[in-house]
């Protein structure tokens, strides 16, 4: 009939899992395979933060690069290293493997004397 329309041929674009404020990198290599989760700093992306981190923290061995900027204040550096790593440690403490925390001052060439 007249309302009879062709069959569309549905074409599908993979979906790239995305989680608000979290980035991931796959890496491979023919000694290791690793995910790389780029984990948003600002307050606004915590709540996805601990979701993410007690998932690949319960599932493979985890090493945390945690990079502050040391422009900001002494106040606000420890406030942000504080935040970070009793999150890191509260993810962690019933972890099947033990986790590493690598510290990283950012900006040190912008520091004047």
């Amino acid at each position: 009939g007249a309302d009879e329309r062709p069959a569309r041929k549905q074409m599908r674009k993979p979906v790239k899992p995305l989680t608000a404020g979290i980035i991931s990198h796959r890496v491979k290599s023919p000694k290791a395979n690793m995910t790389i989760y780029d984990l948003a700093g600002h307050r606004e992306y915590y709540s996805s933060h601990s979701s993410i981190l007690e998932h690949i923290s319960n599932t493979t061995p985890s090493i945390f690069l945690l990079l502050l900027n040391l422009l900001l204040s002494i106040k606000q550096i420890t406030a942000q290293l504080y935040y970070w790593s009793a999150m890191i440690g509260n993810v962690c403490n019933e972890c099947p493997q033990q986790s590493s925390i690598i510290v990283v001052g950012t900006h040190a060439d912008c520091i004047s004397d």
